[in-house]
């Protein structure tokens, strides 16, 4: 027996889409699929100092090289493959999935 979904107002989409957002990155060079965490108002790459995996607050939507004031666009919701988030070094991006999935961003 299939399960059926009732529907009311309670969800939206059935279909996650990508939610996007414009964002001020510190100067340096970013690839696609980096986990950038928030802290304090200001954006960076998971694994810099205090950016830990539960800072997530998207996915880079593309690679950029950020000199001063520019906005990157980051991934605030969707389904992205494991293999492919970027972190800094002695990260791990297992450890991500559970802190990502809060926000609505899923690492499979």
């Amino acid at each position: 027996m299939a399960i059926q979904l009732k529907k009311d107002n309670l969800i939206i989409d059935e279909n996650i889409g990508l939610v996007r957002k414009g964002v001020k990155l510190e100067a340096g060079t970013y690839k696609r699929g980096s986990a950038i965490g928030l802290v304090g108002g200001k954006y960076k790459l998971i694994g810099e100092e205090s950016y830990t995996v539960d800072t997530i607050d998207g996915i880079l939507a593309d690679d950029i090289t950020v000199t001063e004031n520019e906005k990157a666009t980051l991934y605030l919701t969707g389904q992205f493959n494991s293999k492919e988030i970027v972190l800094k070094e002695g990260t791990q991006v297992e450890d991500l999935v559970a802190p990502a999935r809060k926000v609505g961003i899923f690492i499979l």
